[in-house]
């Protein structure tokens, strides 16, 4: 390495010229400047000068604010691969191996933690860090956005993902509700993580909160995404309202003004696949008086209950109907 004397240093294979960033003779870290390109000209004093007061003014920073630096370099980085903000792929593995990510050789995870109404970013993500830690799995935590924080896991060639996720969310917060955690599909390259995030994401706004987890899971994943929770996730949507109205508008406004139930006992015919004997059970009917509700639905809503095309489109409708309700 050469120097000025001062500890501003071109070193390294790539020629980068660097400057400590200390406080009373502890070093923090450093600061780099990238060359121009190859057999671009040398670092001259003007860039050594821009160079050495970036890290003073790095060290009266920490010294105003006291977040931890790991902690801001991570949310950073993080963001920045989320939102796909750096210039290369080759700019986003240099940054990431600066801060101790494996960027080669690994599969890389997308996990997201959405907080409940209050909940401390700031808190869960220094949390989250100390867990990453405590798995022994290089990672970068962040807080994304107010009440949701991102990990990502940078695992080696063969080592299961799902253990380490189990592991990171003894990390979490507790309380009521529960935070959820939703987490993407692993990829195998540095600059697909941001698809891993996105389907973290949808795997998020397909989870109202309080849904029970998958049996022997603390976390969710885009295999649990059947049709009632996509439904869910696309509740917004006028044309699910529309669909809904459509199809069911004409016996939920009969069953207000009759003080009937007519929705519960379709919903039980189509649980039931149609089996009537069944429906009648589940909704402690005499079989002749589910007969007649299901010619009454027929007439009301100009269907055909024997019809299995018509059932789904049914079927369909009720989940969407509940998906609804859950606003």
């Amino acid at each position: 390495a050469t120097g000025t004397g001062e500890g501003t240093v071109v070193q390294g294979p790539e020629g980068w010229l660097t400057a400590p960033v200390t406080y009373q003779g502890e070093r923090w870290g450093r600061v780099a400047m990238l060359p121009a390109g190859p057999g671009g000209p040398a670092f001259g004093p003007e860039d050594r000068t821009v160079l050495e007061r970036t890290a003073m003014a790095l060290t009266v920073a920490r010294l105003i604010h006291p977040t931890p630096w790991e902690h801001t370099a991570h949310r950073n980085a993080l963001r920045d691969l989320v939102e796909q903000r750096h210039r290369s792929a080759e700019d986003a593995r240099a940054r990431c191996a600066a801060l101790g990510l494996p960027a080669d050789r690994s599969r890389f995870v997308a996990v997201l933690v959405d907080l409940p109404a209050g909940g401390g970013g700031q808190e869960a993500e220094a949390r989250l860090l100390q867990g990453l830690h405590a798995t022994g799995v290089a990672g970068l935590v962040g807080e994304l956005a107010p009440g949701r924080v991102g990990v990502l896991l940078a695992l080696r060639p063969a080592q299961p993902w799902r253990p380490v996720v189990e592991q990171l969310c003894g990390a979490v917060p507790g309380g009521e509700p529960r935070p959820v955690v939703s987490v993407g599909s692993e990829v195998m390259d540095l600059a697909d993580t941001a698809r891993s995030f996105r389907e973290a994401a949808r795997v998020a706004e397909a989870t109202p909160g309080g849904l029970p987890l998958p049996e022997g899971r603390s976390f969710h994943e885009l295999s649990d995404i059947g049709l009632r929770r996509l439904l869910y996730a696309l509740r917004e949507d006028t044309r699910i309202q529309e669909y809904t109205e459509r199809q069911l508008g004409r016996l939920i406004e009969h069953d207000t003004q009759h003080g009937s139930d007519l929705v519960t006992t379709l919903r039980h015919y189509l649980d039931a696949a149609g089996n009537k004997t069944t429906a009648a059970r589940r909704g402690g009917l005499a079989r002749e008086t589910m007969y007649q509700r299901l010619r009454t639905i027929e007439r009301l809503l100009g269907r055909d209950l024997e019809s299995g095309e018509e059932r789904t489109e049914l079927h369909v409708a009720l989940a969407a109907l509940d998906a609804l309700r859950a606003r």
